[in-house]
C-alpha cells in the first residue's frame, strides 16, 4: 500500500456549517480588533494628510466588517 495520506485524516473531521460560521466570525472579530488598534496607534501620531487617509480607509473597513459579523450572525440564526 502507498505511503499516502488521507485528506480527511491531514484536516480533520469534516466541520458542519455552525462550526463555519463560527470560524468566520472569529477571523472577522480578530479583524476588527486589529483595525481598532491600528486606528488608536494613527491617533497617537502626529497626522498629516496621508495618515488621516490611512486612517479614514481603516476605519471604513471596521465598519465593513462589522456589518459582516451582523449578516453571518442573522444568517447562523436562520440556518
Amino acid at each position: 500500500m502507498p505511503n499516502t495520506s488521507v485528506p480527511a485524516a491531514a484536516e480533520g473531521a469534516p466541520r458542519n456549517r455552525g462550526s463555519l460560521f463560527l470560524d468566520a466570525q472569529d477571523h472577522i472579530s480578530e479583524c476588527i480588533d486589529f483595525s481598532r488598534l491600528i486606528c488608536r496607534a494613527i491617533e497617537g501620531m502626529e497626522l498629516d494628510d496621508d495618515l488621516r487617509s490611512l486612517s479614514a480607509g481603516v476605519y471604513a473597513i471596521e465598519k465593513k466588517l462589522t456589518k459582516a459579523m451582523t449578516v453571518l450572525e442573522e444568517a447562523r440564526r436562520i440556518g
